[in-house]
């Protein structure tokens, strides 16, 4: 998709965090594509958390996924989402709120996606408001913690003794 969105987007970067088995095979993706310029491959990093301060959108064009936590990562820094619409991603993108799915290997809507937030930084900053929201209302830690504290104590009443 970023042939497209550079079209666009002209002065846009796509920066790959992270490595894998298929670290060779995307760099071939990206030469074959003529986009090298425009894709940084950052390898493992520990400054994560920086790195999507720095970005504008992030998107995670998975063809798999169960329940990525990488979403709620780039939600908490006020990212808006571009994901594919497989596995539990709907469960934490919602569209049009704080962010846009796309169904798996459509090149064409991934592109649009990314071109419209691109183009709209209000509706970027809107997203990522959402975003964070939804992180402090599904994924807040101590929230978390009060209500399997409360799980466990109504249990304790209702059956214990």
């Amino acid at each position: 998709a970023l042939p497209a969105v550079l079209a666009s987007s002209p002065d846009a970067y796509y920066l790959i965090v992270g490595d894998g088995s298929h670290r060779n095979a995307l760099g071939e993706e990206v030469r074959r594509a003529g986009v090298s310029e425009r894709v940084i491959f950052a390898g493992m990093r520990k400054d994560v958390p920086r790195l999507l301060a720095a970005s504008d959108v992030f998107v995670l064009p998975s063809l798999t996924e169960a329940l990525p936590t990488v979403l709620a990562e780039a939600m908490a820094v006020r990212l808006p989402i571009v994901a594919t619409r497989v596995g539990g991603t709907p469960e934490m993108v919602t569209e049009g709120e704080n962010g846009l799915l796309v169904e798996p290997e459509d090149v064409a809507g991934l592109a649009a996606a990314c071109i419209q937030l691109l183009n709209d930084p209000e509706k970027r900053v809107a997203m990522g408001s959402q975003g964070w929201e939804t992180t402090q209302r599904k994924f807040n830690i101590q929230r978390q913690v009060d209500e399997l504290k409360r799980l466990y104590i109504d249990q304790i009443q209702a059956y214990g003794k």
